[in-house]
């Protein structure tokens, strides 16, 4: 896939959930282990506040030690977090905006480069591998809080 590494990835989603619960799977880690990072031992969705947890890529075996800093934290409206991994170049933020349809919600989650990951050298760091892995996370996250 040529997805460009200057553009960002933007999902959205219609989740058949009240934003409540939304909002709970996006910000409380003990939700969030359920169906993102199963060994993130702590988040808090407030300002500053930082998180490291090591992941092992499935297929190539490499270790990414994952470091998050909230940037932006909106009670139920929207969660940002810059998303780097200290042994590695590159640092990109997500960012998750919620708006309230009745007794659904509809969120957009953005990923975007701030500084290159260095595809060329680094291609589990590419875009379009990123875009695979946010493919899978909001269909993890609309599978959780659609059965909730």
């Amino acid at each position: 896939m040529d997805i460009s590494e200057k553009e960002p990835l933007i999902y959205d989603l219609a989740l058949d959930a009240p934003i409540q619960k939304v909002w709970q799977a996006i910000s409380d880690k003990d939700k969030m282990v359920q169906w993102y990072f199963p060994m993130m031992e702590d988040f808090k969705p407030q300002v500053g506040f930082v998180t490291q947890f090591d992941v092992v890529h499935p297929e190539s075996g490499n270790h990414y030690q994952h470091k998050w800093t909230v940037t932006e934290a909106l009670d139920q409206r929207k969660l940002s977090y810059e998303w780097n991994y200290p042994d590695y170049p590159g640092n990109g933020l997500l960012t998750f905006e919620l708006e309230p349809n009745g007794d659904k919600t509809h969120l957009k989650l953005t990923f975007k480069a701030l500084e290159s990951f260095e595809p060329q050298k680094y291609p589990e760091l590419s875009m379009a591998n990123f875009n695979e892995g946010w493919t899978y996370f909001t269909n993890a996250l609309a599978d959780f809080v659609n059965k909730q």
